[in-house]
C-alpha cells in the first residue's frame, strides 16, 4: 500500500464552503470604509492587490482579528478553532484620514492603509509590535476543489533580526527557535500541529486555517538533481553509488536522485533485497550551484543514515521503519565552489529520500510567513501577550524538559550531556555508569 498523507484541508473541504456573495452582501461591502458593531471593513480599489477587502474585528482589548478576502464578500462559516462570542466585551474607537483607518482599544491599535490593506499593530503608546510586509504581504492563488472556488494563501510580516519564534505545536525536527527556518504544519502520527506562533517581541499570532500549511518558505523540496552533482572522480551528472552486502561491494553506479520514500514505487520495488536485508549504500561525490546563497537539504529516512558535508557529520540518525522522519541542514555556496558530500544508508528495509531547495534572499527568509493550501480567505488573530516592558525579559526565559535516550556499553564511567539552544540558558547533566 502506498504510504501517503491526507491533507486535513481536503477532509474538511465541506466545512470550508466558499461564501458566494448575494446582492445584499455585495452592497454591504461596497463602500470604501464601513464601520461595524465590532470592527470595520475596508474596500481596496487597487488593481495591484490580490485582496479586495480587509476586515478588522475587535475580539477584546488585547485581541484583534484580521480577515482579507479576494472575493466580493467574507465567508460566513464558523471557525473550528476559535469560540465565537456574540458582540464584543471591549470598547473601541475608529479614526479615519485620507490614507488609513485606525482601530483602537485601551491597549492595542491596528492601522490599515487604504491603498494596500497593509496592517500594522502598535500598543497604546504607538510602539510598533508587528507590521505586514510593505504592500500588505497578502497573496491569493486560485484553486478549484470539488467544483468549488478556493485559494492557496500566504501572509508575510516584517521581522527584525533579533526576533525569535516559538510555538506551532509539537514537532520532531529538533528545532526550538523557528526564526529563519521552515516548519510544515501537517498533523501526523507523532506531530501535534497548533498554528499559533509566539514571538519574543511580546505577541502571539493564531493562523486560523486547517489545511496543509507552512511556516516560512512554502516551496516544496525538489529532487537532489536540482543542484549540480559530481561523482567521486569529479565528473558531472550524479554521485558515485556503491552497494554493499555484508561489507562486500556488489554494484557501482552513478545516481542523480535518492528517492526511496514511498511503497509501491519502482524505486522501492526494484531495490536489491539483499542490500536491504544486510547491506548498505554509500553515495560519494560533490555538489555545486550557480545560485550563490544558503541551500537547503532535507533527508527523509528510517534505518541508519549518516551524511557528511566537507568531512563534517551533518546527519546521524536511526529510526524504526514504521516511523521515518525528516532531518534538515543548510549549506552556504559561494560562487562556483564545490562541496564534498558522502551519504551512508544502512537500509534495514527502510526509507530514504534526499532533497534540495535553491536559496531565497536572506531578507525573504527572515520574514514571518504563513501559507495554506486551501482557504476561502486569509484569517488570523493578533494578541500581544503583554504591554508591560518590565515583564518582557521573563517571557524570553523558558524552562522545559528534553527527553534523551542513552545507551551505555559494558565499560563503567561517566556520560555528560549538555543541552543548548539560541537565546536559552544552557543546561548540563552528569550520568554515572556502573
Amino acid at each position: 500500500m502506498k504510504k501517503s498523507l491526507v491533507p486535513i484541508g481536503l477532509v474538511l473541504s465541506g466545512l470550508l464552503t466558499a461564501c458566494y456573495p448575494t446582492k445584499h452582501q455585495e452592497d454591504s461591502v461596497a463602500t470604501k470604509v464601513q464601520k461595524l458593531e465590532n470592527g470595520v471593513i475596508i474596500g481596496l480599489h487597487n488593481s495591484e492587490q490580490d485582496s479586495k477587502f480587509v476586515r478588522l474585528t475587535v475580539i477584546n482589548n488585547d485581541i484583534i482579528r484580521v480577515t482579507a478576502s479576494a472575493k466580493d464578500s467574507f465567508s460566513i462559516e464558523k471557525s473550528l478553532m476559535v469560540l465565537q462570542k456574540e458582540g464584543t466585551a471591549a470598547s473601541w474607537s475608529l479614526q479615519e484620514n485620507d490614507t488609513a483607518v485606525v482601530v483602537s482599544t485601551s491597549s492595542l491599535k491596528a492601522r490599515v492603509l487604504l491603498a494596500t490593506g497593509e496592517v500594522t499593530f502598535t500598543d497604546s503608546t504607538d510602539q510598533v509590535l508587528l507590521t505586514e510586509q510593505k504592500g500588505g504581504g497578502k497573496s491569493f492563488k486560485e484553486n478549484h476543489l470539488d467544483g468549488k472556488r478556493y485559494f492557496s494563501i500566504r501572509q508575510k510580516f516584517l521581522s527584525p533580526s533579533d526576533e525569535a519564534f516559538y510555538g506551532l505545536g509539537g514537532h520532531q525536527n529538533g528545532q526550538m527557535n523557528y526564526k529563519n527556518d521552515d516548519v510544515e504544519l501537517i498533523q501526523a502520527n507523532i506531530v501535534d500541529v497548533v498554528p499559533f506562533v509566539v514571538s519574543n517581541k511580546n505577541y502571539g499570532l493564531l493562523w486560523d486555517n486547517y489545511s496543509c500549511s507552512k511556516f516560512g518558505d512554502p516551496r516544496e523540496y525538489q529532487p537532489l538533481n536540482t543542484i549540480g552533482l559530481f561523482d567521486k572522480h569529479g565528473s558531472p551528472g550524479g554521485l558515485s553509488a556503491s552497494y554493499y552486502v555484508s561489507n562486500r561491494l556488489v554494484k557501482e553506479v552513478i545516481e542523480d536522485t535518492i528517492n526511496y520514500e514511498f511503497l509501491e514505487t519502482p524505486q522501492v520495488d526494484n531495490f536489491p533485497k539483499d542490500v536491504a536485508a544486510k547491506g548498505k549504500i554509500i553515495w560519494e561525490g560533490s555538489f555545486g550551484s550557480d545560485h550563490a546563497g544558503l541551500h537547503k537539504f532535507l533527508v527523509y529516512s528510517s534505518g541508519y543514515c549518516r551524511v557528511w558535508v566537507d568531512d563534517t557529520l551533518r546527519v546521524d540518525k536511526w529510526r524504526q521503519n514504521w516511523n521515518p522522519w525528516t532531518t534538515k541542514f543548510k549549506v552556504e555556496i559561494r560562487g562556483k565552489e564545490k562541496h564534498k558530500i558522502k551519504i551512508e544508508w544502512i537500509s534495514e528495509g527502510g526509507y530514504l529520500a534526499v532533497k534540495h531547495l535553491d536559496p531565497i534572499p536572506e531578507e525573504e527568509q527572515a520574514k514571518l510567513s504563513l501559507w495554506s493550501e486551501v482557504a476561502d480567505e486569509i484569517d488570523y488573530y493578533f494578541n500581544p501577550s503583554s504591554h508591560e516592558p518590565d515583564k518582557s525579559n521573563e517571557r524570553m526565559a523558558f524552562n522545559g524538559y528534553c527527553l534523551v535516550i542513552v545507551q551505555a556499553d559494558s565499560q563503567a564511567g561517566e556520560i555528560r550531556l549538555k543541552a543548548s539552544s539560541e537565546k536559552l540558558k544552557d543546561n548540563e547533566v552528569l550520568i554515572k555508569v556502573k
